[in-house]
């Protein structure tokens, strides 16, 4: 009993002085609703003046390239270090953290060493993880579907509510939408407990006073002119010109320039116009104006229709052979192509197979052609010359 008697004081006085020493680092609780404040509080730190609790996502790795805290304060519950704390708590209060899973990370110095092990919480409320479009740019008449998803995260199905069309739309416990928007129209999903989000759906209209094509109809040979008012004046602001049926993004554009009317970004321009040669093949088209080196679109989308340019024919005849000659004028630096067409009506036009695909003529402000009819030589048949942008 004497010699087990020191053994057992050297025993309690080594536990003693371990709870003493001990690094401790908890939360106030282990779940908050949104817009809670959160508390870490911690003991027997290191007393750096830089020591600080940072808020990350789950997942997330402290000093990892490209990871951020969402939020973070120094052990004095602010961003500008001055004491050191051993011993100490801050609060996090009016922060907005997204529903889910987060963790908590008591850090050392001003760099990323773990002083304790990172303590984990959840934030209550609903997730809206997203809100799309199958197309966000349709026809006049047309159809696009809007699609979410929503996570309760543990709790009752929420309300949700889209708006921006003739009325609101109650779309609790559903996961799409039809619209048919007869213009370009925002729509926002309204979920309870979750932050709003927004899609637009551009209808393809005319011209307007802020976005003006010079033409809607042109030919190949004929530039085009776009003219604006009102815009951001942001320098990466841009013109696009998309084939119908694409989807900018996804898809890139046919022609662009920025609001200068180059493609390295300058001055903004609230107000401009830029030029596009005459070098788009024959087809539809759309035409807007797009902000920030982005898809969202400020003006439009306008649609117009390049037709096939036609030349004067010089000269035309009929060959002893059945055969008939044709020479239109042409540019010899040009960069088309020509075909020659037929027609019995003057509306339905079609290519001359052994006249087709014909480079203008090196040198001569002439090109020309001998071919065959493909219904022989008969009357009523007229012909044409129409270029093809190479």
């Amino acid at each position: 009993m004497k010699i087990s008697l020191p053994i057992l004081q050297a025993v309690l006085w080594l536990a003693a002085a371990a709870s003493a020493g001990a690094q401790t680092f908890k939360l106030d609780k282990p779940s908050y609703k949104a817009g809670e404040s959160i508390t870490a509080t911690w003991t027997a730190g290191p007393g750096n003046s830089t020591d600080w609790v940072g808020i990350y996502k789950d997942g997330q790795t402290p000093g990892s390239t490209g990871v951020f805290s969402t939020i973070w304060w120094y052990v004095n519950g602010t961003q500008a270090a001055t004491e050191g704390l051993t011993d100490g708590s801050v609060t996090f209060s009016d922060i907005t953290l997204a529903p889910g899973p987060w963790v908590a990370h008591f850090l050392a110095s001003d760099g990323y060493d773990a002083i304790t092990d990172p303590v984990p919480f959840t934030v209550e409320g609903t997730i809206l993880s997203s809100f799309t479009t199958d197309a966000t740019v349709i026809s006049a008449g047309g159809t696009a579907t809007l699609s979410w998803v929503i996570d309760p995260n543990g709790q009752p199905t929420p309300a949700a509510t889209i708006t921006g069309g003739p009325e609101p739309v109650d779309v609790t416990n559903t996961d799409s939408l039809e619209v048919t928007p007869s213009v370009t129209t925002t729509y926002t999903l309204t979920v309870a407990g979750a932050t709003p989000r927004t899609v637009t759906v551009n209808v393809l209209g005319g011209n307007s006073p802020a976005f003006t094509l010079s033409q809607t109809a042109l030919t190949a040979d004929t530039p085009l002119t776009v003219t604006w008012s009102g815009g951001p004046g942001n320098p990466t602001d841009w013109i696009g010109i998309y084939r119908a049926g694409d989807t900018p993004g996804p898809v890139a554009s046919t022609r662009w320039w920025y609001t200068n009317g180059t493609r390295t970004a300058g001055e903004g321009l609230v107000s401009g116009s830029v030029s596009f040669p005459p070098d788009l093949p024959p087809g539809d088209y759309f035409a807007a104006f797009f902000l920030n080196d982005g898809y969202t679109m400020g003006f439009g989308p306008v649609v117009f229709t390049v037709s096939p340019a036609t030349f004067a024919v010089s000269s035309f005849g009929l060959l002893e052979s059945g055969e008939i000659s044709l020479t239109w004028y042409s540019d010899p630096a040009a960069s088309v192509l020509f075909n020659v067409q037929e027609s019995t009506d003057l509306k339905s036009w079609t290519d001359v197979g052994d006249a087709s695909s014909i480079a203008p003529a090196s040198g001569s402000a002439t090109t020309s052609a001998v071919l065959t009819p493909a219904q022989g030589v008969t009357d009523n048949r007229y012909y044409r010359v129409v270029s093809v942008v190479q």
